[in-house]
């Protein structure tokens, strides 16, 4: 990580022009982005060929190593595309591990520490068995090529919006006993882990997983016990995958600043946050909007 352990991410940065969320990383001092391979932020789907897109990915490149932000994780959205690795139609999954073979080769050439990828979703008449064989059968075919590209995946465990394949520390740990492979890691789902009830212990005493980050969703009113959460139960190295999920409105990128800023904000006030900042206890100046 770079200057401090903080990876920013939201699906409403997309609203935001380049220079007004790369001012937000220079504000804060964050130096590691979570990619969001979307449009209008970038979409493969907007580059019919290769060579487009490889010149539109160098212009990303080029700011991104002006404004010295490292891509953490890069993260195809899932959403507005039948990318489901757990569907038992081979069809579907065949298409879905393209789709994500495709984006590797992209987060390979921004140099990306991690490509996430989201199981996928199983048909409950189908059962769950069916559909996390069929998650694994796609993983495995990925890994191979992430070991090839040497990139490692990044598996996020979410609510049933990204994947309900892969929600529990047991199914968590059955899949990376069985992978056994050091290019597949895990983004622990705080918000997840706290509503299942879950010992943070298991992972930790867990040598088979391999955790890269903690994915945190919050706002400034569940802020505080969060970070006291983390701060309790796991290292201080152990970088943080920020989504400020206030209220915002998607069409509104002033009120995306303001939620950000607050948060920003209360992040450098507290002084148990002095695992994520060198400087606890420094409040930076707003944004001018």
């Amino acid at each position: 990580m770079g200057k401090n352990n903080l990876v920013l991410s939201d699906d409403f940065g997309l609203k935001l022009t380049p220079s007004a969320l790369f001012e937000i990383y220079r504000h804060y001092g964050i130096s590691d982005m979570d990619f969001l391979a979307a449009s209008p932020l970038y979409s493969c789907y907007q580059y019919p060929g290769r060579e487009l897109r490889k010149q539109a990915l160098s212009k990303w490149k080029e700011a991104l190593g002006a404004s010295c932000i490292q891509i953490f994780s890069f993260t195809p959205m899932p959403h507005g595309y039948p990318v489901n690795l757990s569907d038992t139609n081979p069809e579907t999954r065949a298409r879905s591990l393209r789709y994500y073979l495709d984006y590797m080769e992209d987060a390979v050439f921004l140099d990306a520490d991690y490509l996430t990828v989201h199981p996928g979703w199983y048909y409950l008449e189908e059962g769950k068995a069916r559909g996390t064989s069929a998650m694994m059968d796609a993983l495995f075919a990925l890994l191979e090529r992430a070991k090839e590209k040497r990139i490692p995946l990044l598996l996020t465990p979410s609510n049933a919006e990204q994947t309900n394949t892969l929600q529990t520390y047991e199914d968590i740990a059955r899949l990376f006993e069985k992978a056994a492979s050091p290019w597949l890691s895990l983004a622990i789902d705080l918000n997840l882990l706290m509503a299942n009830g879950e010992n943070p212990a298991w992972y930790a005493n867990t040598p088979e997983i391999r955790t890269a980050c903690l994915d945190i969703q919050t706002d400034l009113s569940g802020l505080d016990a969060l970070m006291e959460y983390t701060g309790k139960h796991f290292p201080p190295t152990l970088p943080i995958r920020l989504h400020p999920i206030g209220t915002v409105d998607a069409l509104q990128p002033k009120q995306y600043l303001s939620s950000i800023q607050n948060i920003m904000d209360c992040l450098y006030k507290t002084n148990s946050l002095s695992r994520i900042f060198p400087q606890p206890g420094l409040s930076q100046p707003p944004i001018q909007h």
